[in-house]
C-alpha cells in the first residue's frame, strides 16, 4: 500500500454566525514541512481556536489551542499561528511522518456556544527510495 491515507469526514455543528473553512486536502512528503490553513472570519474575541487530529480508525484527538499569537506544538512538532485579526489560523507541521497522515480539524468555539469544525486530509506518499 503506497499511500498513508485517512478518511475525510468534514463536519459542521449547527449554530448562528459560525464559519470555519479549510481546503479539503493537502499532501507532503515525509520530513517535508507542511502548513494547514483555516479561515474563521467571524471569530469572536472570546473564541478559542482549536485543532484536532483524527488518525485512521480513531476518534478525533485534541492537539492544541490558543486565543491569539502563536504556540509551539510538541507532538507532532510544529506551531499553531493565529493571524493578528483572528480571521485565520495555520497549523505548521515541521517534520511530518507517515504516522501523521490524518484528518486535521480546525475548531472555533467558546463556553457559550458550540464548536464548529471542518476537516482537512493530509496524505504522505511512499518514499521513492
Amino acid at each position: 500500500m503506497c499511500w498513508a491515507k485517512a478518511l475525510l469526514l468534514p463536519q459542521a455543528a449547527a449554530g448562528a454566525g459560525a464559519q470555519v473553512q479549510q481546503e479539503p486536502s493537502a499532501e507532503t512528503n515525509e520530513g517535508t514541512g507542511v502548513t494547514i490553513n483555516c479561515s474563521h472570519p467571524n471569530a469572536k474575541i472570546t473564541d478559542y481556536i482549536q485543532w484536532y487530529r483524527q488518525l485512521p480508525g480513531q476518534a478525533p484527538a485534541f492537539l492544541t489551542f490558543t486565543v491569539k499569537g502563536s504556540k509551539e506544538l510538541q507532538a507532532p512538532p510544529g506551531r499553531l499561528s493565529v493571524a493578528a485579526d483572528r480571521r485565520s489560523s495555520a497549523l505548521w507541521l515541521a517534520r511530518p511522518r507517515r504516522g501523521d497522515a490524518a484528518v486535521y480539524y480546525c475548531a472555533l468555539g467558546d463556553t457559550g456556544r458550540g464548536t464548529f469544525i471542518w476537516g482537512k486530509l493530509l496524505t504522505l506518499p511512499c518514499s521513492s527510495g
